[in-house]
């Protein structure tokens, strides 16, 4: 009988450390209402932080982007829409990352667009730095 829960127990373990790497999409949108760009500069921090993260940007259209992460076998896409007052980052799609319908997703992912949020947020800074020179 040990020899049928010996799996079954393995299982389940293996089974529940999968799930636990799961969490919510993170989702940007940061509103800069007592700070003072132009949409130009907004969109060159997210292009200099995206370069030094790693991703690759297209833009879709003005005010748009599409930007791609791609680490070992893992790919995601997220949608970057920015104006001289915000900037929004949406999860669009992604490869093994075991996104899910009900809107979880590897937290890798959400580590990730953290740390290009954060770095949009040095870039911002920087820029508005040299303004005030």
């Amino acid at each position: 009988m040990k020899h049928v829960f010996l799996p079954l127990f393995c299982f389940l373990a293996l089974f529940l450390g999968a799930c636990s790497r799961l969490a919510p999409v993170y989702e940007v949108q940061h509103t800069m209402s007592d700070i003072h760009l132009e949409a130009s500069d907004v969109r060159n921090a997210i292009l200099l932080a995206a370069a030094d993260m790693g991703w690759k940007i297209n833009e879709v259209y003005k005010g748009d982007f599409e930007a791609v992460l791609r680490v070992r076998s893992h790919k995601a896409v997220a949608r970057i829409h920015y104006t001289d007052l915000t900037y929004v980052i949406w999860y669009k799609d992604s490869e093994n990352l075991r996104a899910t319908p009900d809107g979880q997703i590897h937290r890798n992912y959400n580590v990730w667009v953290q740390r290009l949020d954060q770095r949009i947020q040095y870039h911002l800074t920087m820029i508005l730095t040299e303004k005030a020179k």
